[in-house]
């Protein structure tokens, strides 16, 4: 399954992308480049569009982003399964 993940340059930048690669999945990343101060920069959940266009132009079947709220609390905003693209 081809998956978009957003993890927003977050905290879960570096343990998603290996959870869901030992699961199986070919991934699309958006927003796993964090550099200390650019957490939901133009991703995650400020900018929903760069998942959208991940997911576009990949033709991927799922979509997981993730953000961070209140500083180190992950939590997962959507997930969209996209049967038939």
């Amino acid at each position: 399954m081809k998956i978009a993940l957003d993890c927003a340059h977050g905290a879960a930048y570096m343990v998603a992308p290996k959870v869901f690669h030992e699961l199986g999945a070919e991934l699309v990343l958006v927003g796993a480049e964090p550099n200390g101060t650019n957490i939901n920069d133009k991703v995650g959940a400020t900018s929903p569009q760069s998942i959208r266009d991940a997911v576009l132009k990949s033709s991927c079947t799922c979509l997981i982003g993730l953000f961070v709220l209140l500083h180190y609390r992950v939590e997962m905003f959507g997930i969209a399964f996209l049967i038939g693209w």
